[in-house]
């Protein structure tokens, strides 16, 4: 029984042009063709790569914001912990509540 070697993703099983594997004999095709080919290969694996760039761009601000966010919530609670120190222990800080008055 062979094992079938682990895939991550759908990328990385091989496609045809990675594979070498052409339509025409190679006795019939021509330096122009596999250039061509070649050619547009390069092509797709440029823009692949910008995309990649631009989402490494965006997930790195993405993280440096969340990491900010974090940092100010952190600076919040060390707050909270020293207004906390002059009442006695066991009591909650009170903060006023606003009332309205709704009628349906």
């Amino acid at each position: 029984m062979t094992k079938i070697p682990y895939i991550r993703s759908l990328r990385d099983v091989k496609s045809v042009s990675q594979a070498r594997i052409y339509s025409i004999p190679k006795q019939q095709r021509s330096v122009h063709l596999d250039l061509y080919v070649l050619a547009r290969e390069k092509d797709r694996l440029e823009k692949e790569l910008f995309q990649v760039q631009m989402k490494s761009r965006l997930i790195k601000k993405r993280l440096a914001l969340s990491n900010k966010r974090m940092n100010e919530l952190l600076q919040e609670i060390g707050r909270l912990h020293q207004g906390d120190k002059g009442s006695k222990h066991g009591q909650a800080v009170k903060a006023a509540v606003k009332k309205m008055q709704i009628e349906y």
